[in-house]
């Protein structure tokens, strides 16, 4: 039952949701958004991200107003932007964000103030010690969810959900060789290297599917990954097209909409693609499940190696600890491949 101070505020609940980052924590918000949204159709939503992550969240009709985190980043701009905030006054200031910054924000803006249970204490003895105190596996959007929960809102058994312009989608499919629904996507890039399936085994994938299945392959990345994304190319343009840092990032959210499937590491292209209920393949090294990344509400397959030395981080790094990668190369060209097949066998969408 619905308190009568919230049956009263309905009308006009102010709402301010503070996500600054990464890519797939934004898009991760975006069930909690519109369970608020369809539990409170006539509030006032809006929430404060960094700029360049704001195309993501444009398309969303039910956000009011989408603020962004000073940049270059300086305390002063910070508290202008608080100041600014303030004036909305809001009910409640949601902090997905829970860092230092967002701390101070949440507290400038004006309001109750609720944050998500990020679990640290857990992580931490799992990661340093491989103790793991988790009582169960709460997915990151559902985490999200817990912190609205005072307002009633509950989860609506959906999945991620992204929208694109279509004057957006058309300039991505102009950039295609292949036709919609033609093409599987690869993710081969990550924020961290040992996040990063190696490139070799990338192009031995490319190579298997395009030799057995007949697929068409697209890759996809940041300017950073071009690189990395050329090395997995195995040489064959006419079959694998290499979009890394040729396409924006809703440009790149548009090509994951029109595919039939991906594989990639753990990054924000895998919730991106899950967006869109797309089959993911997914690739995980030094992170676990028990984080709450894993492909949330869509097809998929995870593959990953039960070795002593994982989680061997939060968010991966740049060098394997124990400098033998095993997360990683043990996890076949082949192994991969099987996944795909599997997708492809009972999915029949992209011939």
């Amino acid at each position: 039952m619905v308190s009568q101070q919230i049956k009263g505020e309905c009308f006009f609940l102010k709402l301010l949701l503070i996500r600054f980052s990464a890519i797939g924590d934004v898009i991760l918000t975006t069930p909690a958004i519109r369970m608020l949204a369809d539990r409170f159709p006539r509030a006032q939503i809006d929430i404060v991200t960094k700029p360049e992550l704001k195309a993501l969240l444009e398309p969303d009709l039910r956000l009011n107003r989408i603020y962004t985190l000073p940049h270059p980043f300086s305390w002063k701009k910070l508290f202008r932007l608080g100041k600014e905030l303030r004036k909305n006054h809001y009910n409640w200031v949601i902090d997905w964000q829970k860092h230092t910054k967002s701390y101070v924000l949440s507290r400038l803006a004006g309001g109750k103030i609720k944050r998500y249970p990020k679990f640290s204490v857990q992580r931490f003895f799992l990661v340093y010690f491989k103790k793991s105190y988790y009582r169960k596996i709460v997915p990151v959007p559902l985490r999200y969810l817990q912190a609205v929960r005072h307002l009633n809102v509950r989860d609506d058994g959906r999945g991620l959900e992204l929208s694109v312009p279509e004057t957006v989608e058309k300039t991505a499919l102009l950039k295609l060789r292949f036709k919609p629904g033609t093409y599987w996507v690869l993710a081969p890039g990550g924020g961290r290297a040992t996040k990063r399936w190696p490139a070799p085994y990338f192009k031995k994938l490319a190579s298997l599917i395009q030799t057995k299945l007949g697929l068409n392959l697209v890759l996809v990345g940041g300017k950073n990954d071009f690189a990395f994304c050329k090395a997995a190319q195995n040489g064959n343009a006419a079959a694998v097209q290499n979009l890394c840092g040729e396409t924006s990032l809703p440009e790149t959210v548009a090509i994951l909409k029109n595919a039939s499937g991906l594989v990639t590491n753990d990054t924000g292209v895998m919730h991106a693609a899950a967006a869109f209920q797309k089959p993911v393949v997914a690739i995980f090294g030094p992170t676990v499940k028990e984080f709450g990344f894993f492909p949330f509400r869509t097809p998929n397959i995870v593959l990953e190696k039960q070795l002593p030395c994982r989680p061997c981080s939060f968010h991966g790094t740049e060098k394997c600890p124990l400098d033998h990668f095993q997360c990683m190369v043990n996890i076949s060209p082949e192994e991969v491949f099987k996944a795909v097949a599997q997708f492809r066998t009972s999915n029949q969408t992209d011939r």
